[in-house]
């Protein structure tokens, strides 16, 4: 990603001890271990947490872009408009609600526990809202500032961006739902039909 400067790399004739393995899984296969467990659990909060960021930091700045600003022929500052009103109201109940359901899926993920898939669950529904609402929320933003708000010089151009790459961020939502649909009903995260089968 451009703003984490992540470049790939590559290692050659690199050699691990097997004292040093943590852990090992067949290719193909999907391990459930307390360590991959652990892992999908970690990692989909962590993902619902820089989502939700990108939507706080989208929403202040649309606001402060606003601020004091008028519409000519309007006297009035764009804060009297009802639809600014809305959206801006729009934005506080969606960081909201990514807030409550991230702090509450984060204070369940156990401590000193075995993890379990009702923690992967509860991850993955925490991660599905908060990516699907943040994009929601940046949209908000967006129709906060108008036209502007394309333009490469204000940091919201960016932020659009950036959270449209949420909904593909691993897992994909489709995938995420395939593998919960899957644990609910008490299936294989790989029985086919789905993922890569």
């Amino acid at each position: 990603m451009r703003g984490s400067a992540s470049q790939g790399f590559r290692l050659n004739n690199v050699f691990i001890p097997q004292e040093a393995v943590l852990y090992t899984y067949a290719y193909g296969g999907m391990d459930t271990s307390e360590l991959w467990l652990s892992f999908l659990t970690t990692s989909f909060i962590g993902f619902a947490a820089v989502y939700s960021g990108i939507a706080e930091r989208a929403s202040e700045e649309a606001k402060s872009l606003i601020q004091g600003r008028s519409r000519a022929p309007g006297t009035h500052t764009m804060a009297h408009k009802p639809s600014i009103q809305r959206h801006a109201a729009e934005m506080f109940v969606k960081l909201h609600m990514m807030k409550s359901v991230r702090e509450e899926s984060a204070r369940k993920i156990p401590q000193n526990a075995r993890f379990s898939f009702v923690s992967v669950i509860d991850s993955a529904v925490a991660k599905q809202i908060c990516i699907t609402e943040a994009v929601r929320t940046v949209d908000h933003a967006l129709a906060l500032v108008g036209g502007q708000s394309y333009f490469t010089r204000l940091r919201l151009e960016r932020l659009m961006r950036d959270v449209r790459a949420g909904p593909f961020h691993p897992f994909s939502q489709d995938d995420t739902l395939e593998m919960m649909g899957k644990l609910l009903f008490g299936l294989s995260f790989m029985d086919a039909p789905g993922w890569a089968l």
